[in-house]
């Protein structure tokens, strides 16, 4: 009840992976749930014996920060998950790999400190806010929507990898208010919530096109394997 999680998952295509063999209960299921932040709801989860057994999760938040490889990932994400929801529900970052790093740098820790007491500073307090979107704000999220529904989209699973823009570019907006300070969503912190989903979706197009590749080898390797069973044999 009322507990919120930060899921940190430095190698995201290894659960993708275990969850393909079964190996990670109803993990998927929890991570399309837990984006809708519901009041109340139930999760699933598998007990020793197998035995299944049910969470009830009541004022719950969680958020889930994850990476991989590109290749990684288009070996162990499917066009399944896709479709069901999964990919859309994350913001994707791209970067291009760098020069060989042999140790990691320490993190100065005055700029940790600087950062602890900026976020402190404009963090809600007080207990829940009511962002509203202001007039011009809300004039220009009508017509991004607008423009994004009646959007063609190169195939059906870059449009389900990245369908839900519009939630994900007011939570980002939302984020940039408060940053701000102000009270209210204004038009500059729409039009930089739009700006980050239009480059998360140069992103997923890029996965996906990967993906739909991998999928039409896949298809192309059992049907010459197939072939050639039908030659060797005659069956």
């Amino acid at each position: 009840t009322h507990r919120r999680a930060l899921y940190v998952v430095h190698e995201f295509a290894a659960l993708l992976a275990k969850i393909r063999k079964d190996q990670a209960g109803s993990m998927i299921d929890f991570m399309i749930n837990v984006f809708d932040a519901r009041n109340i709801w139930t999760h699933r989860t598998r007990s020793k014996g197998n035995q299944s057994s049910s969470l009830t999760i009541t004022g719950g938040i969680g958020v889930f920060l994850v990476a991989s490889t590109i290749q990684w990932i288009v070996e162990n994400l499917t066009e399944t998950q896709v479709l069901a929801g999964l990919a859309n529900r994350f913001l994707w970052l791209g970067g291009i790999r760098q020069k060989p790093l042999h140790r990691r740098p320490k993190i100065d820790q005055a700029v940790l400190d600087e950062l602890r007491y900026e976020v402190e500073k404009v963090l809600p307090v007080g207990g829940a806010v009511e962002y509203q979107l202001d007039d011009e704000a809300d004039k220009l999220h009508a017509a991004k929507y607008e423009a994004d529904f009646y959007k063609d989209t190169s195939s059906e699973i870059v449009a389900a990898a990245g369908a839900r823009g519009d939630v994900l570019a007011l939570r980002v907006a939302l984020l940039l208010a408060i940053a701000d300070g102000e009270k209210v969503i204004k038009k500059e912190h729409i039009e930089a919530g739009w700006a980050v989903i239009e480059y998360s979706r140069c992103v997923v197009e890029i996965l996906m096109g990967r993906i739909h590749a991998r999928s039409m080898h896949e298809v192309e390797r059992r049907v010459v394997a197939a072939a050639g069973r039908i030659i060797e044999t005659g069956v």
